[in-house]
């Protein structure tokens, strides 16, 4: 991942939305309901509209970064963790 991508992300979405090493919540996206192991994300962009999701699934094809999309549907929360 760009060293960079967090501080892009948080500019382009907004650091409020952004969790970034040492955030409290990051660890919580590191793993999921698969038993196959805790895998540490290095950000993660917590979505609220559509426009957000595009701008960060565009921002991640231009700058090369592996993601994954992890839904919460009782907050109805979308994070996309890098």
């Amino acid at each position: 991942m760009p060293a960079d991508i967090g501080e892009i992300l948080a500019r382009e979405i907004g650091t409020k939305h952004v969790l970034r090493p040492g955030a409290e919540r990051l660890e919580d996206y590191g793993r999921d309901e698969s038993h196959l192991g805790y895998f540490p994300p290095d950000c993660a962009v917590l979505c609220g509209t559509g426009d957000e999701v595009r701008a960060v699934l565009k921002l991640a094809k231009e700058h090369k970064v592996r993601w994954r999309s992890i839904v919460r549907m009782a907050s109805a929360d979308t994070a996309w963790c890098a």
